[in-house]
C-alpha cells in the first residue's frame, strides 16, 4: 500500500512538471535592483517581477531593497545584482567617471530603456514657518537613504543653497521620513517620486502639509543651468489634498539597467513581454508612472547619458522597427 502510495505521488509530480513546462530547476533566476519600500521604484520593480514570473515563459526576478540609484549602479556594475533602476544623473556621472562615482570605473553597466519621470517633493508642515532655504537652518532634514539620487540631489542643491553645512540631514527611506514627521521628528521631507506620491496622500490625511515651490528657489542661483539633468517640472494643482495651486520642482529621468553580461536573450524577452499588451495593461495597474512606458520614449535621452543600449534591447528595438 505505502509502495503504491509512493508510485502515486512520483506520478502526480511528473503531471505537474510537464502541465508547467518546467522544473523548478529550469527557471532563470535574476535578480533587481530597486529601493526602499513607499516610492516609485519598488511599486515598479514589483510589476517588472510579475512580468518575469507569469508573462515570460521560465524566468523569475528577486527584488532587492537597496538605497537606491547610486547603490544600484554599483550594484549592477559588479554583477552583484543582475539589473535595477537608476536616474540619469547618476547614470551620467558614472559613466563619465564624475562627482560620486569618481575612480569608481563604471564600465559594465548597460541601458535596456527609458522608465518614467521622477519629481522631487519637498514637503513641510503647514504651520512649519519654512518657506525658502533660509528657514531650512537649524532644521532636521529628510535627504533620502544613503547612496539615494534623493540624497545625492539634496547636498548638491542645499549645497547651492549655501545652508548645507547648516541643517541636520536625515537620512531615511520615505516612509520612515513620512512617520518622523508624523511625529514631529523631521522638519522637511525630501524625496524623488513619480506622481502621486501615495506617502504623502497619507500624510496629508492626517497634518496639514505645503509643498515648496523648490524649483523656483533652487533657480534663483541657476540650479537648473548648472545641473541641466534636474529638468524644472510641475506638480499639477490638486495632486495633493489641499495643493490649490501648481508647484514648481526638479525631475530626474529614471531608466532600467542591466549588467552588461545579462544574456541577450533574457533582455530581449523581458522587453517583448513589458511591451505586449498584457504587460503594459498590468504595469499600468501597478503605477500611473507606467503610462511612461513607450517605444516612442524607450531610447529617451540615452544619446546624452553615452551609456551603450544592452544588446537585448537593441535586438528588440530593431525588431520592432522592421
Amino acid at each position: 500500500m505505502k509502495l503504491k502510495k509512493a508510485m502515486c505521488l512520483i506520478i502526480a509530480i511528473m503531471i505537474l512538471s510537464v502541465s508547467t513546462g518546467c522544473s523548478a530547476k529550469d527557471v532563470k533566476n535574476y535578480t533587481f535592483a530597486a529601493a526602499s519600500p513607499g516610492g516609485t521604484y519598488y511599486a515598479m520593480s514589483g510589476g517588472f517581477s510579475t512580468i518575469f514570473g507569469e508573462i515570460m515563459d521560465g524566468y523569475s526576478l528577486n527584488v532587492q531593497t537597496t538605497a537606491g540609484s547610486a547603490e544600484n549602479i554599483r550594484l549592477v556594475n559588479s554583477g552583484e545584482t543582475d539589473m535595477g533602476l537608476a536616474n540619469g544623473s547618476e547614470l551620467y556621472w558614472a559613466w563619465n567617471d564624475e562627482g560620486v562615482f569618481q575612480g569608481q570605473n563604471i564600465e559594465d553597466i548597460r541601458i535596456v530603456g527609458f522608465g518614467w519621470t521622477n519629481i522631487y517633493h519637498c514637503v513641510v508642515l503647514e504651520k512649519s514657518g519654512i518657506n525658502n532655504f533660509e528657514d531650512f537652518k537649524g532644521k532636521n532634514i529628510g535627504v533620502g537613504p544613503q547612496g539615494s539620487a534623493a540624497a545625492i540631489f539634496n547636498k548638491i542643491l542645499l549645497s547651492e543653497g549655501g545652508v548645507w553645512n547648516e541643517v541636520s540631514p536625515v537620512y531615511l527611506p520615505p516612509g520612515d521620513q513620512v512617520s518622523a514627521m508624523k511625529d514631529g521628528n523631521l522638519d522637511v521631507f525630501g524625496y524623488f517620486s513619480g506622481l502621486p506620491l501615495s506617502l504623502i496622500m497619507d500624510l496629508s490625511s492626517v497634518k496639514d502639509v505645503k509643498l515648496l515651490d523648490i524649483g523656483i528657489l533652487g533657480d534663483e542661483f541657476g540650479f537648473s543651468e548648472k545641473y541641466p539633468f534636474y529638468k524644472t517640472s510641475i506638480i499639477p494643482a490638486g495632486t495633493y489634498e489641499g495643493q490649490a495651486e501648481d508647484v514648481v520642482s526638479y525631475s530626474n529621468l529614471t531608466y532600467i539597467i542591466a549588467n552588461k553580461d545579462v544574456p541577450e536573450e533574457t533582455v530581449y524577452e523581458f522587453l517583448k513581454a513589458l511591451y505586449s499588451e498584457e504587460g503594459l495593461d498590468h504595469m499600468h495597474s501597478v503605477h500611473t508612472r507606467a503610462s511612461e512606458l513607450s517605444m516612442d520614449s524607450i531610447e529617451k535621452m540615452v544619446d546624452i547619458l553615452g551609456i551603450p543600449m544592452h544588446q537585448g534591447a537593441v535586438r528588440f528595438i530593431s525588431a520592432k522597427e522592421r
